[in-house]
């Protein structure tokens, strides 16, 4: 059974395949929030209208950057967190396929792959506490 595919190897491929393409949804609506807050609510809109009305509040400082007055920034932000978890979760359970372990090729693939959203991971948390910081030091200034 080296080189056959298991069902546990199908099923941890179609579910990464999944959990990829919500990863790249995700990436794709953080990064046009950044470099368009309009655009951010334009596909929000389709969502909810309310939403749209509430979030172009005129009293919304517009010198702050998207993710310091943007809910659904955080909320897209913390999802693609919890999906990366979800990949490397997966991709860890592929690595333990008996089909996987007899498979170099494949076996290499999946471990590019895990190590890929282990980074994005590490990258998350440190955007996380740079953002807390900043914050603080925000804070810490408007009360000098």
């Amino acid at each position: 059974m080296s080189r056959e595919a298991s069902p546990e190897r199908d099923f941890s491929l179609q579910k990464y395949a999944l959990l990829q393409e919500q990863h790249d949804s995700l990436q794709e609506r953080l990064r046009l929030s950044v470099l368009s807050p309009s655009a951010s609510q334009s596909s929000t809109s389709s969502v909810s209208s309310n939403a749209v009305s509430e979030s172009s509040s005129p009293c919304q400082p517009s010198f702050l950057p998207p993710k310091f007055h943007e809910p659904e920034y955080d909320l897209d932000e913390t999802k693609l967190y919890g999906v990366n978890h979800q990949i490397k979760t997966t991709l860890t359970g592929l690595l333990n396929c008996e089909s996987v372990k007899h498979d170099a090729a494949f076996r290499s693939w999946v471990q590019s792959r895990l190590m890929d959203a282990e980074m994005e991971l590490r990258a998350q948390k440190r955007r996380r506490s740079s953002v807390s910081e900043e914050v603080v030091d925000n804070i810490r200034h408007m009360l000098d």
